[in-house]
């Protein structure tokens, strides 16, 4: 099949996806961010995740990764084209639920909300979940051992070094409500993929009160503890009075 096809393919998807963010991404930016954990690792991650992102863009316009092309063919052409569309789909549909809450990185802004319904009523995170989809799609899509998993990789060590972080901020903004929210929900595909049972405590509880333990000792322990000593010493001098008399 003519690599063509494949370009065409990839082109369409990226112009769909720079669209749909920049459309909301500018409705965000409106909104007053009130916290920010934009630290150079989040930098570093979200140029690595654009590298991996244009990647096919250069495999289209340069001969220089020609090195790396193998033969397109339909199967893999077709399943890949149906992953960049769900993933579009997916990626358009946690943007609207998001509507103003979304930021490209680690950020509260002013009125936040905990969205819970929607395409987030069962994962956390359908975002990554779709942006997992179209890097699939383009892997399958392009044929090209370079620009085909550029997108998978670079997004998956994103997700991998921001998850965790990115869900600590969230219990701190949230508390409890979004304790609750991990307990039903998983956070990429429903009933497949567990919460961490370290994220989903909260921070401010340790693993005693997790279980209804106190930190304090209990009282009926002390009083047994007192009631054993007493005896221990009752017994103790009754010893020495026998001893003293026989003497």
């Amino acid at each position: 099949m003519n690599p063509w096809i494949a370009k065409a393919v990839i082109l369409a998807a990226m112009i769909v996806m720079v669209a749909i963010r920049a459309l909301h991404g500018q409705r965000s930016r409106t909104v007053k961010v009130v916290k920010s954990r934009k630290g150079p690792l989040e930098v570093a991650l979200l140029i690595l995740a654009w590298l991996g992102f244009f990647v096919p863009l250069f495999w289209i316009a340069s001969p220089l990764l020609s090195f790396a092309d193998y033969p397109l063919r339909i199967t893999p052409l077709l399943g890949g084209f149906a992953c960049l569309v769900v993933g579009l789909w997916l990626f358009q549909r946690s943007h609207a639920h998001l509507g103003t809450n979304w930021s490209v990185t680690l950020q509260v802004r002013e009125h936040h909300r905990l969205v819970t319904d929607g395409v987030y009523r069962h994962v956390r995170h359908p975002m990554y979940m779709a942006l997992f989809l179209y890097s699939l799609g383009q892997l399958l899509v392009l044929p090209n051992w370079v620009a085909g998993p550029s997108y998978l990789v670079t997004f998956g060590i994103l997700f991998a070094l921001r998850i965790r972080a990115e869900e600590k901020m969230m219990l701190e903004e949230f508390g409890a409500d979004y304790v609750a929210y991990m307990a039903r929900t998983k956070r990429l595909v429903p009933r497949v993929l567990l919460s961490n049972p370290d994220i989903t405590r909260p921070p401010w509880t340790s693993p005693r009160s997790r279980f209804g333990l106190r930190q304090r000792s209990c009282p009926t322990s002390r009083s047994a503890f007192a009631t054993r000593a007493g005896l221990i010493s009752h017994r103790a001098l009754r010893g020495s009075r026998v001893l003293t008399s026989s003497t």
